[in-house]
């Protein structure tokens, strides 16, 4: 873990999607579909999903596939929930495209003063490539 936040660090801005899976490599979950978990990196796919917000355990369960009804967007595998329309999970807008919040973008970047979804940021300013956003990465989770 160690060898990978050092990279990190020293690529900066500079890093690119080859940089990142060390990450993922330090936080594999091991519980299958259907185990029990309390956090969402316990479970093989990063979903765990628990009873009531206050439960300790929950169950690690599959993703909910485009077209599925949801309240929110870490239900979706595509990590978008048209929550001001349809209410059902369907894949992220391309950059022009009408949005409401951040997920509807694949930039993760729906900017306020158009409504429109922009380029990819991170909080530095940085490019980003909107991905290391998703509900299904470390970054998604500790950023919700």
């Amino acid at each position: 873990m160690r060898a990978c936040i050092d990279r990190l660090n020293t690529a900066g801005c500079a890093a690119t999607d080859t940089d990142w899976p060390c990450l993922f490599d330090a936080f594999e979950g091991q519980v299958p579909l259907g185990g029990e978990c309390t956090v969402e990196h316990d479970c093989e796919n990063w979903h765990c999903v628990k009873p009531d917000p206050d439960a300790d355990v929950g169950t690690c369960a599959p993703w909910a596939p485009d077209g599925a009804t949801c309240k929110t967007f870490g239900e979706c595998d595509s990590g978008r929930c048209d929550i001001f329309g349809t209410d059902t999970c369907g894949p992220r807008l391309p950059v022009g495209s009408e949005c409401v919040l951040h997920p509807d973008c694949e930039t993760y970047n729906c900017v306020e003063d158009t409504g429109l979804c922009g380029p990819s940021l991170d909080d530095n300013g940085c490019p980003a490539d909107g991905r290391m956003l998703d509900n299904k990465t470390p970054a998604g989770n500790w950023y919700r």
